[in-house]
């Protein structure tokens, strides 16, 4: 008689005993905690949210999609799919609202992405409590991040892009050559231009690894170029341009790179959060990459690190952002904070492995993670105790909007309005603006801009006087310090300016907090 042979045992997971219960609590609670930010910055919008909503507010009035009524179309957004998504709530909540809505849902979805690929992940980790922190570390490191939260919530892309490169997330953990994973990457460059690249370094990396894939992959790759050749035609068609306007008004100089990048790997760089920067940490995603080969779930790994990549190079490569936070990489910080905890708990066990360390790796990585967390929680004190300074009112835009209510109410309609802060303004007052300083959605200045290789916060910059003279102004709406700037060294010349040839005088001074003011000059006739 032949013994019977036992099936092979499936060595126990990180992810044993863990229900589908406890998995659906958990997300649960980390969803109330995101509604309760929600209800806190409920007024709260990010003053260029307000310059996709002057779009949105022209298309739904049958105006066409654009910022100004009286230029032909300019794509002075990013965000195009974005805004785009957001027109059918419009049409009944009104673009603000709609935003809202959409960005709490959405962020929803994304924390129960974050929570089952962190199972997925955790059910092919070893037994230990050192790796069953992957459970935990991801998804409460991305909801306790102010940036990812706030800029999901505050009317801003960055929960479309994340769900989108979630998707792309388990999707490339389930089905590694789908055709929806180029197709995800071209949707997500209407989100935000650079998205492009997660599919071609996704590809990239499967190449090497998975030779034998290569046909799938090149047809692939074939695809993502249709796809992206297709949505420069329809954008050229309507804005005749290739890129959005931004891109000739951003540049980025070789010198500003290369300075760039060095910040990047000094951990200093304001466009990377804490603790994604620095050249230690592109050690932790190397081992975390290994890492995803040795436990199997490598095509997932290639899509973390691609995505994760694709954040730091636009990090890099972008002008450092107004708000002075990490606003560029927040979509891609759930992908992020998943390789950088895999490849933590990779490199700790190798660390502490010998002797009495042995028994400390549960305790070194609770203690870390709990430092983190707090690190989160102080950044998002810090940000709501200086909510009157500036930047924060700008980030938040309720200060301004009682201002420009009044110039709403004061001010002729068909007065242009020179100023920096185009958004709140354009949307509330729908009067025309000259957005001398960034020409964000104005094509001219944009040209003038890249041409200069600076923007203009002098208004009596010299390249100005040509445009300045075409468009004149009969309003110039500007911050007080930065008159004072314009001013100086006749600090006492703030009250009456002369800006190429046209004298303006102070006709309004709106308070934004104790040591600051928005100042409205008007043209003198």
């Amino acid at each position: 008689m032949t013994e019977k042979k036992n099936p092979p045992s499936t060595p126990p997971s990180a992810a044993k005993d863990i229900s589908t219960r406890s998995l659906f609590a958990f997300w649960g609670l980390l969803v109330l905690s995101a509604a309760m930010f929600s209800y806190q910055v409920r007024e709260y919008y990010v003053d260029d949210a307000f310059i996709g909503f002057q779009y949105i507010y022209h298309a739904i009035h049958g105006e066409g999609f654009r910022f100004d009524l009286n230029t032909s179309p300019v794509e002075g957004v990013t965000n195009i799919g974005w805004l785009l998504s957001l027109i059918p709530l419009s049409l009944f909540l009104g673009a603000p609202t709609a935003a809202k809505v959409q960005g709490f849902l959405l962020t929803g979805v994304n924390i129960g992405l974050i929570v089952m690929l962190s199972y997925r992940l955790a059910k092919k980790l070893p037994l230990g409590n050192v790796f069953q922190t992957i459970l935990l570390a991801p998804v409460l490191l991305t909801v306790f991040n102010f940036e990812w939260l706030y800029f999901s919530l505050s009317g801003m892309e960055t929960s479309i892009l994340s769900f989108t490169l979630l998707l792309f997330l388990w999707i490339a953990d389930v089905r590694p050559n789908s055709w929806l994973l180029p197709l995800l990457s071209a949707i997500g460059s209407t989100f935000h231009p650079e998205a492009l690249l997660v599919f071609p370094l996704y590809a990239g990396l499967q190449f090497f690894q998975s030779p034998q894939r290569k046909v799938f992959l090149i047809l692939n790759l074939f695809f993502w170029a249709i796809l992206l050749a297709g949505i420069s035609y329809y954008r050229f068609q309507y804005f005749q341009d290739v890129v959005p306007n931004t891109f000739h008004s951003k540049s980025t100089s070789f010198f500003g790179l290369f300075n760039s990048v060095q910040e990047g790997l000094r951990g200093t760089h304001p466009n990377l959060p804490f603790p994604l920067a620095g050249i230690f940490v592109l050690v932790i995603f190397y081992f975390a990459w290994k890492g995803a080969q040795l436990m199997d779930v490598g095509s997932l790994g290639n899509a973390l690190v691609s995505i994760t990549a694709t954040g730091w190079l636009f990090c890099l490569y972008s002008p450092l952002d107004w708000t002075e936070l990490a606003r560029y990489f927040a979509p891609y910080l759930p992908a992020a904070m998943l390789l950088f905890w895999l490849g933590v708990i990779s490199i700790l066990p190798m660390l502490l492995r010998k002797g009495p360390f042995k028994q400390w790796g549960a305790k070194v990585t609770g203690v870390f993670l709990i430092f983190l967390i707090g690190m989160n929680f102080y950044s998002m004190v810090k940000v709501f105790a200086l909510l009157k300074e500036y930047p924060n009112y700008v980030l938040i835009s309720k200060p301004l909007i009682e201002p420009v209510q009044w110039i709403e109410k004061n001010i002729p309609a068909e007065a242009t309005i020179a100023t920096r802060r185009v958004g709140v303004l354009a949307y509330y007052t729908n009067n025309p603006i000259f957005d001398y300083t960034h020409g964000l959605s104005d094509r001219e200045v944009a040209q003038l801009i890249n041409q200069e290789g600076h923007s203009f916060d002098n208004p009596r910059d010299e390249a100005l006087e040509k445009l300045w003279k075409e468009r004149s102004p009969e309003y110039l709406l500007e911050d007080d310090e930065q008159m004072l700037k314009v001013a100086w060294p006749k600090s006492t010349e703030i009250k009456h300016l002369t800006i190429h040839g046209m004298e303006y005088k102070i006709l309004k001074k709106f308070p934004m907090n104790d040591n600051r003011s928005w100042i409205l000059y008007e043209r003198v006739k």
